[in-house]
């Protein structure tokens, strides 16, 4: 299947495009309507690119794609960056579309939805289309009323045919958790920040809180605010990774099979919960504002918690946690026990707390782990050994040929290494606090 860049080479080379010198500053060209624009913009490259996609995915007639097309009714200076008609004399606007840059905000991305949908009635279109690089969305508005959208999702027969295809050989039960998790938030990224942001909390986070709580198979884990279920998914694989543990031979032993299956499947049917209220004062690991901490006008929530629990560590993250997904709030983890009815915690007693500044991703969500690699045969499979401060992956590599332009390493599979970074310190303080002290 070709890409944006494929389709864009074409059409300069097919003369469809042209790369123009007028002064010191490039242009393009879009040969068939004659409009030039700034060839360093971003965004027109984007809208090269899909100009080009039009032509030779969709298979339009390039004399039937406007640029920059006047929008009637609307402020004079106002245009569609592209146009698709149905007659070669363009008078009956069919698509009208509009381009930003790759990577804009959600916020940026809604008001080009906006622009697209205004320029889309005044000119009178049945869709509307909103391209910003690789994401996109596109509205049908045949049969809906004057403020009424139907989001239109153009999957070719044959597109779908090929996913299916790729995912009829996965046993998605069987594939690691992060990669199910790399590929949910690649699709629902977006639909967890804003208003949702609360309830995503990055894996790196949710695999240091399950593995400094080390849940056994007879424990309850409930997690009263479980949004998107990271917190639950991460405990069950916990468990799991201690049943291959207990019955090594469990691939070839049919009984260890048996009993392999019960000790996790009898965890996730019995004593696995979450619900969807946003209450997490009975969560044993909870993200908390540091301003919940801290602030004098709140100190009888704190009075609460440490009268229903034990506060065993504070963790605190760095400033920059959770800005990936759009809310900078400085937090950190608070990792609690709750107390019997009839019992306290003595003044005394010793809490664990630490600063962590390398979580394993920077403010943008790049990867920040240090790596160091344990195993390498050239061209065939690597291992690597993955660091933050919280704790460490082994990360696991194969050679892929599957792009012969770009070949090169594809994981496969992670797991977490139990008893490294804070929760090795952490395992250690629990055991013996006074070292700890100066």
């Amino acid at each position: 299947m070709a890409s944006l860049d494929d389709y864009l080479e074409k059409a300069l080379r097919e003369g469809h495009l042209q790369i123009i010198q007028k002064g010191k500053a490039e242009r393009i060209l879009y040969v068939a309507s004659g409009h030039t624009e700034k060839w360093s913009d971003p965004e027109e490259k984007v809208r090269a690119a899909f100009y080009a996609e039009l032509i030779y995915k969709y298979e339009y007639k390039p004399q039937r794609i406007g640029v920059e097309v006047t929008v009637p009714r609307r402020t004079p200076s106002d245009s569609a960056d592209l146009v698709v008609y149905e007659d070669e004399s363009l008078t009956k606007p069919f698509i009208v579309i509009e381009n930003k840059k790759d990577g804009v905000s959600d916020s940026e991305f809604n008001q080009a939805i906006e622009q697209a949908c205004g320029n889309r009635a005044s000119l009178g279109a049945i869709y509307s289309g909103i391209v910003a690089g690789s994401t996109r969305r596109f509205l049908n508005f045949t049969g809906t009323g004057a403020q009424e959208r139907k989001r239109n999702i153009v999957v070719e027969a044959s597109v779908l045919a090929r996913v299916v295809e790729h995912l009829e050989s996965i046993c998605l039960s069987r594939t690691d958790l992060d990669t199910k998790g790399v590929a949910f938030e690649e699709f629902m990224g977006g639909f967890f920040k804003g208003d949702f942001g609360q309830y995503f909390t990055p894996r790196e986070l949710i695999a240091f809180c399950v593995q400094m709580l080390d849940p056994s198979p007879d424990e309850w884990i409930i997690d009263p605010a479980c949004g998107s279920g990271g917190f639950l998914l991460y405990a069950l694989d916990h468990i799991r990774t201690k049943a291959d543990a207990a019955y090594p031979h469990h691939a070839s032993n049919p009984h260890e099979a048996k009993e392999h299956f019960r000790y996790w499947h009898d965890f996730a049917e019995k004593n696995l919960y979450g619900l969807e209220i946003n209450d997490e004062l009975t969560r044993v690991a909870i993200v908390l504002p540091d301003g919940i901490l801290t602030n004098s006008s709140l100190q009888g929530v704190r009075d609460w918690l440490l009268e229903k629990f034990q506060l065993l560590a504070v963790v605190s993250l760095p400033q920059f946690a959770f800005s990936h997904y759009d809310a900078g709030v400085k937090a950190s983890i608070v990792f609690l026990r709750k107390l019997n009815d009839s019992e306290t915690v003595a003044d005394e007693t010793p809490i664990f707390m630490a600063l962590a500044e390398n979580i394993g991703y920077d403010a943008t969500g790049r990867k920040t782990f240090v790596i160091t690699v344990e195993a390498e045969t050239p061209e065939k499979e690597k291992i690597e050994r993955q660091a933050s401060d919280l704790f460490e992956y082994r990360v696991y590599y194969e050679w892929s040929t599957a792009n012969p332009k770009k070949p090169g390493w594809s994981e496969y599979r992670r797991e977490v290494l139990p008893g490294t970074g804070l929760v090795a310190e952490y395992r250690a303080f629990c055991k013996e606090p006074e070292r700890f002290f100066v």
